[in-house]
């Protein structure tokens, strides 16, 4: 199940009471994660950002992750751009799902420069995007060409345009239900998912505002004891029984294993192609 708004709507205050965070290391650990060493009102922490397609998510993780010994050229250009810049502020575009990284740095005339980090978590789409001060793009995590987007190019020296918000209704603010329409399409940052259990609770004689009332004081993940794609900030109760953990530590049950195997598998096929090619190499000096 992926990340939708209202999950992310829960993290980002978990990640602004660490605020200013100073960014101290960079590592990119696989084509989809970049590992942020940071410190802040809670000292040194390790901020994950992965735009995995199912995976995608955002959290400060206690696990260990491998730091590959070359690094790519993404994670340079973060590194020149942002170690030593300090994160200031943390914010979400409305219910959906991206947020805004709000860093001062010094460039190396020592003037004072304002960039943006743009973390978006929309499934296949997931990116993380560097954006100067005028609001032209530095680069990317994944590029996207006008070829394969006309609308929204994401490229170095292209002007950034955020992704457009939704026109929907916010449901911690409007509490007043359309019964002909779903969940999904009246309020902004509700998934399927989610949408189908409040549903079922409203069913039951649950009233809208007291179940985003509960959303709203959780600091929890639910996690389904049978399905571990099925998860949210509220127990489940359209599913059956589920375990509750903290919203960092759930994220990291649910998903550290998961791309860790990504990470082996990755590794191991560029292990295989590179003796392959070596061994057709050697083969051809063998004598006939």
């Amino acid at each position: 199940m992926a990340l939708d708004g209202i999950l992310l709507h829960k993290i980002v205050p978990e990640l602004q009471k660490s605020l200013p965070l100073r960014i101290q290391k960079i590592w990119q650990i696989s084509s989809t994660e970049v590992l942020f060493q940071v410190h802040g009102n809670y000292g040194k922490q390790q901020l994950l950002v992965s735009t995995h397609s199912e995976y995608n998510r955002l959290l400060f993780t206690k696990r260990s992750y491998p730091t590959p010994a070359e690094p790519g050229n993404f994670v340079m250009l973060l590194r020149k751009y942002l170690e030593g810049s300090i994160i200031e502020s943390i914010e979400q575009a409305g219910l959906d799902r991206w947020c805004t990284f709000h860093v001062r740095r010094h460039n190396m005339l020592g003037d004072l420069e304002y960039l943006n980090m743009y973390v978006e978590l929309m499934g296949k789409y997931a990116n993380i995007i560097l954006v100067n001060q005028d609001g032209v793009i530095i680069d990317a995590l994944k590029r996207i060409p006008p070829f394969e987007n006309q609308k929204r190019v994401i490229q170095p020296n292209a002007r950034f345009t955020p992704t457009e918000p939704q026109d929907k209704k916010d449901p911690f603010v409007t509490h007043i239900v359309d019964e002909s329409m779903s969940l999904t399409k009246q309020f902004a940052g509700f998934s399927p998912f989610l949408s189908r259990e409040v549903e079922y609770r409203l069913s039951n004689g649950e009233y809208f505002a007291d179940i985003m009332s509960e959303i709203e004081q959780s600091d929890s993940l639910y996690i389904s004891e049978t399905n571990d794609t099925l998860f949210h900030c509220i127990p489940l109760t359209s599913i059956g029984t589920c375990k509750k953990y903290p919203l960092f530590e759930a994220f990291d049950i649910l998903y550290y294993h998961k791309e860790e195997k990504e990470r082996i598998k990755s590794i191991s096929g560029d292990i295989y192609h590179f003796v392959k090619k070596e061994l057709k190499h050697q083969t051809t000096k063998l004598p006939r």
